[in-house]
């Protein structure tokens, strides 16, 4: 009878496990399809772990994919995924964020770049989990308040935004180790920027930081001493 009961359960247990997966699936499918993205397979861009949850998810857009219109906003059903620790979505036309990713709780890494983002909605430095968060190539002027609660970040990536300055509230994020700022529009940088202690790698190239403050202009110096060549001072 024991063994019995036993074999029972293990068959529920097994097909919970398979009807959540097919869920999360179900949400993949729908933000696959929504992008164009019809010929995509799921498996080829989800990787689960031995519950059948999704843990990493790459819907990046692919220059092989035909027909593919991209998608304009993540759907709210993307929080659904709460074991979510990679989200990859670069390459689309991305404009918006819902809240409910808020509920990636586990999410360690978010790559964005090369999308529409014009904001980091305030609502991101809830996200405390994050250790890398992607940027590259939108249309980022600012920063809000909020962000610089992502205690945990290590790795922000910047590059090709609209910048000209970055708040005195970077010196909050204590863990990053890289910061890239890369063709952006920066004139000016905080003071708080130099007491940064984790900070391991900084890329400023490309930028308008023609006439810095000298302890600024020192700081920056140690890490290229040919720093003014490489900015756009015309």
């Amino acid at each position: 009878m024991s063994r019995l009961f036993i074999m029972i359960c293990g068959v529920l247990i097994f097909n919970l496990s398979a009807q959540m997966n097919a869920d999360e699936m179900a949400v993949v499918r729908a933000i696959l399809d929504s992008a164009g993205m019809k010929g995509v397979t799921v498996e080829s861009v989800a990787k689960i772990d031995s519950s059948g949850r999704i843990v990493s998810l790459d819907i990046s857009h692919r220059d092989n994919e035909v027909g593919n219109q991209g998608l304009k906003t993540l759907p709210p059903s993307i929080g659904k995924l709460t074991e979510l620790t990679t989200l990859s979505a670069g390459n689309h036309d991305i404009a918006g964020l819902p809240q409910e990713m808020t509920q990636l709780t586990r999410l360690k890494k978010l790559e964005l770049q090369n999308n529409q983002l014009s904001e980091v909605p305030a609502w991101l430095g809830s996200m405390t989990s994050l250790t890398q968060l992607d940027l590259r190539y939108n249309k980022l002027t600012t920063l809000p308040p909020e962000f610089f609660k992502l205690s945990n970040l290590q790795w922000l990536q910047l590059w090709g935004n609209q910048f000209t300055t970055l708040p005195e509230a970077i010196s909050k994020l204590t863990s990053l180790r890289e910061l890239y700022l890369m063709r952006n529009q920066l004139t000016d940088l905080p003071k708080s920027i130099m007491k940064m202690k984790s900070l391991k790698y900084f890329d400023f190239q490309d930028n308008k930081l023609c006439n810095l403050p000298s302890d600024l202009a020192a700081w920056i110096k140690k890490w290229d001493d040919q720093w003014k060549a490489k900015q756009q001072c015309f």
